[in-house]
């Protein structure tokens, strides 16, 4: 049996933090600019974990996330 994920409640704690730091930057600057993209992206962090609840086991998890293996690269000559 895997354990209760506490990776939702973690990523919008982080994401309530992000919105409050948004609000505080000044209109128009980089770092506003900088932490508005902060908020997209645990925004999308969230509702991606939202809508898919951790089923599978942890190294079925790792197993369906493996990369292709990196290209040798071939020189002419």
């Amino acid at each position: 049996m895997l354990p209760n994920p506490r990776h939702l409640t973690k990523a919008a704690h982080r994401l309530k933090r992000a919105q409050q730091t948004l609000f505080r930057r000044q209109k128009g600057s980089a770092r506003r600019e900088k932490a508005r993209r902060r908020v997209a992206r645990l925004h999308h962090k969230v509702a991606v974990q939202r809508q898919s609840p951790c089923t599978r086991s942890p190294s079925a998890s790792r197993r369906g996330s493996r990369r292709s293996p990196p290209r040798t690269s071939t020189s002419p000559g």
